[in-house]
């Protein structure tokens, strides 16, 4: 018998590799209301209540809690080592000066847009407690002292500023009582700042408390309210000679470990304080000159927070919201019909769910001032618009449990794996919709999905990582989305994939797009998470969603699914529709499941599925449409079963001693094994011919689809693309070239003999070979290792695969599902099944037996992170 030679094939790239032709070079999370702050957006037209009584309980836990306090005073004498409380008799709690200070602002601001909303009663007897004539004239004779004139510069000040703004805003008796107590206070640190500033040679861009563009803006503002007309005109003349000339702001060095303030944004949600619109639409371009204008949000990378229990390593979670108010003031500031506004918009909400999910009081660290940024944020202060208070309702209502569950998940593991590129902006509004909705259409109501960004969505667009079509809104939905839609699933947005599905470059690096970046095994961030579904297999291994869908050429789902320790189902080609998917090829492509639970993907599958006219393959699948995939598994299914195990190929890694006890544990399941397999080589000038079919192919059928394709981007073609990243090889092709489209584009069309030929020769073999030894051996099904060891990550050399096992059901056509294998040296393996064309309930039934045999499968968020397992 001869030894298969099996060789790595984790993408159709690799085909191109293998040909010769292009060798290897060496809470619980709440939503929140930015109806006021970024017009016109999803999430301001369907705006859940924010739980502002959490904030002002924070708030009021802290405001006159003295200890742990941290003085940052000049000592002139024995006598100024006092306790807080005497010292600062107003201001003494919530752990410092400045903290205590917008601790009261928080306050008057809840008592005064939403008093139903909080403990009014509660709140008004502190700010009573506190705001005293007599504790403030102690206050500001201990501050007047020559030794404290930088006290608190300028960032307490400027909050002291903002809580007697606030005040000068609310025409209420107990405001103006208030604020007769603190004027004294308010003199004397206006009167500072404007010393200060006439010496101020620079401003201060840093991310922590000194820095001047915060300070400014809230300055700005209260000189408005003050109708201090000269204090206005100095900042903003100072913020216009500092910051006017300002050019390509490095937002790429941020953040800093400990910033609780973002230098560049900071500044750009001051200079629209002092520009007008269309100045300000040209600064920012300037500035800020990367913002895209795809709507996209994930320009904008989350703050990793490693230790909320260390004050200073929490101030990230503060990030966030100010990120994400700054982000809101820049979209308010610019003009209506900017095109940067939807990305900018998109930014702030993902900011701000990351922010708002830290606001707990679970440690003191972060509880004795998240709330104050989280109000400043979710009350639109910032932006100078209305606040509608009316907009927050009574009750406990919060966000949906899935979204919450994704949104928290993704501001837990999003800046470490970077699997999505995108979320649907309306994801809280359609969770509802369908929590609404009387009766279940499906097993999967109301479970979000996410989609590899080369499958269409009515909401998002359609990139195939490629900044050549970063704008691409089809505004259709591909025939499985609407399947996946119809069927009741939630589609929460698009993930990340290796660039036109790894058919660029045989030199690539898997998981990397123009568009999306580089997205990075969840289970070590130095290993690639395989291609070119990476970013699915990585959100789903990552606990964001239950499953998400992919697509194959060649390895595509298998071995990102393997890579991430997941499952992956590649079906045999024309059981799922192709129409609306970027295509590569229309022989070998198809889209498929991947989740973290046997059943979870079959029944996904069934969801899929389905007739389309529109695509010639799937008049061969119509006698298998509609079967049931699930209601027969059961543990023992692999009871009674034939099984041949394919020893080939040895990857030299270890994996084969995972494999030996897959083989152990099949038998011990029941299953009937036909032990040291092997198939067939390939013969002499296989991979030149299949490496001529997907270039062939590739050429006709992505023309064919690009000129389906709305406005502009109906004139593209595989030229235009070539050409398009040529000019912008300094973004497109930073790391490896397009070797693979320029050898497409020498290619004529599918009537020429070399393809008719060379289709033929490669799909009669592998065929043959697989239905050959099914035969021979009497077995039902083939059991073999899915890849080697997740490899390396190199940008510079690409992928360095180490073995694979996907190439011969992905050429014939013919359907492969992988389970979770184990773990070899901590990294995971998987066990593929492969059977002839249509077997997909037989291999579901097998993989699932041995699922539940070995129970391998995890995330990052444990076993069964969306209670699969009891629906």
């Amino acid at each position: 018998m001869t030894s298969m030679r099996f060789v790595p094939s984790p993408s159709c790239a690799d085909q191109a590799r293998r040909a010769g032709r292009f060798p290897r070079g060496a809470l619980p999370l709440v939503f929140f209301l930015l109806a006021s702050v970024l017009p016109g957006s999803a999430a301001a037209a369907d705006a859940a209540p924010v739980p502002l009584d959490r904030f002002a309980k924070l708030a009021l836990a802290c405001v006159h809690q003295e200890y742990p306090n941290k003085i940052a005073h000049v000592l002139e004498s024995d006598a100024d080592a006092g306790p807080p409380r005497r010292l600062t008799p107003v201001f003494y709690g919530c752990y410092d000066w400045h903290s205590a200070v917008h601790g009261h602002w928080l306050l008057v601001r809840l008592l005064r847009l939403a008093p139903g909303e909080v403990d009014a009663v509660a709140i008004e007897a502190a700010l009573d407690r506190s705001f005293q004539a007599d504790l403030v004239a102690a206050e500001v004779d201990y501050l007047s002292r020559e030794a404290r004139q930088s006290f608190e510069r300028p960032y307490g000040a400027a909050w002291l500023l903002q809580l007697t703004h606030e005040l000068r805003e609310w025409d209420d008796p107990r405001a103006r009582r208030w604020l007769a107590a603190l004027e004294p206070l308010e003199r004397l640190f206006a009167e500072r700042m404007r010393s200060w500033l006439e010496r101020l040679a620079y401003p201060i861009r840093i991310g922590e408390h000194a820095q001047t563009a915060f300070a400014f803006a809230l300055f700005i503002d209260w000189a408005r309210t003050a109708g201090d007309t000269a204090f206005e005109a100095q900042v903003a003349g100072l913020a216009r000679r500092f910051h006017g000339h300002d050019t390509a702001c490095p937002l790429a060095y941020e953040p800093g470990g400990q910033d609780f303030l973002s230098p560049c944004l900071a500044e750009a949600d001051l200079m629209r304080r002092v520009q007008s619109p269309v100045e300000y639409a040209a600064w920012l371009h300037e500035f800020l000159p990367g913002i895209p204008e795809d709507g996209n949000g994930h320009w904008l990378p989350l703050a990793e927070v490693t230790d909320r229990t260390d004050g200073k390593l929490a101030h990230l979670d503060g990030l966030h919201l100010s990120r994400a108010w700054a982000l809101a003031g820049m979209a308010a500031g610019l003009p209506d019909a900017d095109p940067r506004k939807a990305a900018i918009a998109a930014a702030a909400r993902l900011q701000a769910s990351a922010g708002l999910a830290a606001v707990t009081g679970e440690h003191y660290e972060g509880g004795h001032w998240l709330g104050s940024f989280a109000t400043y944020l979710v009350t639109g202060r910032g932006t100078g618009s209305e606040f509608d208070s009316g907009a927050v309702a009574s009750g406990a209502e919060t966000q949906p449990e899935v979204a919450r569950l994704l949104r928290g998940r993704m501001a837990r593991w999003e800046p470490r794996v970077n699997a999505v590129i995108a979320l649907v902006d309306d994801l809280e509004a359609q969770a509802r919709a369908l929590a609404a909705e009387p009766e279940p259409r499906g097993p999967l109501h109301g479970l979000p999905v996410l989609l590899k960004d080369n499958i269409e969505t009515r909401d998002l667009p359609t990139t195939a990582g490629s900044l050549a079509l970063a704008g691409n809104r089809t505004g259709r939905d591909a025939e499985i989305t609407r399947r996946l839609r119809a069927a009741g699933l939630l589609i929460a947005g698009k993930t990340n994939l290796s660039e036109w599905a790894n058919f660029r470059s045989s030199k690539s690096t898997s998981g990397w797009s123009g568009v999306g970046g580089l997205t990075r095994n969840p289970w070590d961030l130095s290993r690639s998470a395989c291609g070119s579904s990476s970013g699915s297999g990585a959100a789903v291994a990552a606990g964001y969603v239950p499953f998400a869908v992919g697509t194959e050429t060649n390895g595509s789902i298998v071995c990102p699914a393997a890579y991430s320790g997941i499952v992956g189902i590649k079906p045999t080609i024309g059981l799922v529709s192709r129409r609306g998917i970027v295509p590569i090829a229309h022989s070998q492509d198809t889209a498929g499941p991947m989740a973290y639970r046997v059943r979870a993907a079959a029944l996904l599958l069934a969801a899929m599925e389905g007739p389309d006219p529109g695509d010639p393959a799937s008049a061969a699948a119509a006698d298998h449409f509609g079967r049931d995939y699930v209601s027969a598994l059961s543990p023992d299914g692999l009871n009674g079963l034939r099984i041949g195990v394919v020893r080939s190929r040895d990857f030299g890694d270890g994996s084969d001693v995972a494999f030996d006890v897959a083989v152990e544990d099949l038998s011990a399941a029941g299953a009937a094994l036909v032990d040291d397999l092997a198939l067939p080589d390939w013969p002499d000038g296989f991979w030149e011919q299949s490496l001529d079919v997907l270039l062939y192919e590739f050429h006709h059928d992505l023309d064919a689809y690009l000129a389906t394709l709305p406005g502009e981007y109906g004139g593209l073609s595989l030229q235009r693309l070539v050409e398009f990243n040529r000019a912008q090889a300094d973004r497109e092709m930073p790391w490896f070239g397009q070797e693979l489209f320029e050898s497409a584009l020498e290619k004529g069309g599918l009537e020429e003999v070399g393809y008719v030929t060379a289709r033929a020769s490669v799909q009669a073999f592998t065929r043959a070979a697989i239905d050959g030894l099914l035969a021979e051996h009497g077995v039902d099904l083939l059991v073999l290792p899915t890849n080697a060891l997740p490899f390396s990550i190199d940008l510079v050399h690409g992928d360095t695969f180490h073995g694979g096992t996907s190439s011969m059901a992905a050429i014939a056509g013919y359907p492969h599902i992988t389970v979770p294998m184990g773990r070899v040296k901590g990294l995971p393996v998987g066990l593929s099944f492969i059977g002839t064309a249509f077997s997909e309930p037989l291999l579901i039934r097998a993989a699932y037996a041995y699922e539940q045999a070995t129970g391998h499968g995890r995330t990052l968020e444990g076993e069964d992170p969306w209670s699969l397992d009891s629906r």
